[in-house]
């Protein structure tokens, strides 16, 4: 039986180190990490059969000494792309829209340039598309609805689509219309009642107004303590306001078919071979590798003080959950690694 073990920290007030009941070798781990100013934020690790370690350090809000919790929301970022990808393939499995569909179908307002476009390639990141994080000019709070309209004034592709795989934002707030177009209600409200409703997540959301930052919405901050919060507002490349219990019972959803058939999550999770033959480590919304010789999946998301991981071990069903505010200083692969081995002794 796994042993249950807790850090108690005496200077732990000074540091504002706040360290919960674990599994002892993987609470020894972050310990180390929080201790030398490498963490703030959550930590989950578990399994199929039950949690390991679910942890909270440091400060939520610095300036009002308010420490984070376990109910504490963090910008999830690009982790939002895999809800999108789920969204789509209950979609597919529903029969309500193909992969090699032309997205023109659901969006004829675009372009020429967007005439062979397809679903597959705006998963895949094999579009073509420009990507507004890259290449649109900064100006001010930028919504949804600013980054169509900078893309139908380029109008061109950067590439023939399917010849390269470039990580592209764009391609997933398209996606996330066309959900809109085909289910005929908002992204959050599609997200909220076919994905956090049948996963049991009780406190995420999608940030959609700069107003909507509560107090349990920890603010963002860079590797020296200052202030370095989030504005963006697009949804369905990013736009997740979540905690680490809800991404594990989301990770944990998607072993089973409560949330997506089986057929639909082995799709999901091939990677793309571009039309030179090259095999990239990119499928529908998740990054595909093999780690410890079993085939795994995580995607990451980064914006402002915000970093965080989704990882999954599709084989031992190890999920690990990253989230932090203080995103500059997190080496989260390194990260990663210790606390994979850690769960495993």
């Amino acid at each position: 039986m796994k042993v249950l073990y807790k850090v108690i920290i005496g200077i732990c007030l000074i540091n504002s180190i706040t360290l919960w009941a674990g599994n002892r070798e993987v609470m020894e781990v972050i310990n180390r990490y929080a201790l030398i100013g490498k963490l703030n934020g959550a930590v989950l690790v578990g399994n199929r059969d039950e949690v390991l370690c679910d942890t909270v350090v440091g400060w939520s809000d610095k300036e009002q000494k308010t420490l984070n919790s376990n109910q504490t929301l963090f910008y999830g970022a690009s982790i939002t792309k895999t809800f999108t990808a789920v969204s789509v393939a209950q979609l597919v499995s529903q029969g309500q829209l193909a992969y090699t569909d032309k997205i023109k179908a659901y969006l004829p307002e675009l372009g020429a340039y967007a005439d062979n476009l397809t679903i597959h390639q705006l998963l895949t990141h094999t579009s073509g598309l420009p990507d507004y994080e890259v290449e649109m000019p900064a100006s001010g709070d930028v919504d949804t609805a600013i980054i169509l309209q900078w893309l139908e004034r380029e109008n061109r592709l950067n590439f023939t689509p399917t010849s390269q795989h470039k990580y592209c934002n764009t391609g997933y707030i398209l996606l996330a219309k066309i959900i809109e177009r085909i289910s005929g209600i908002s992204y959050q409200q599609y997200l909220t009642q076919h994905i956090f409703s049948k996963s049991g997540m009780q406190n995420t959301k999608l940030y959609t107004d700069k107003h909507q930052k509560g107090k349990e919405v920890a603010v963002g901050y860079d590797k020296n303590g200052n202030v370095d919060d989030f504005t963006l507002i697009s949804y369905g490349d990013t736009g997740l306001l979540t905690n680490a219990r809800d991404l594990y019972k989301y990770a944990i959803g998607l072993d089973t078919d409560k949330v997506l058939p089986t057929n639909q999550k082995q799709q999901m999770y091939t990677p793309v071979t571009l039309t030179s033959g090259k095999e990239t480590n990119y499928g529908y919304g998740w990054r595909v590798v093999t780690k410890h010789n079993h085939k795994t999946v995580y995607h990451k998301g980064g914006l402002n003080g915000f970093k965080s991981i989704l990882w999954r071990d599709l084989e031992d069903g190890t999920v690990i959950v990253l989230l932090t505010n203080y995103g500059d200083v997190l080496p989260t692969d390194a990260l990663v690694e210790e606390l994979y081995l850690a769960a495993q002794k």
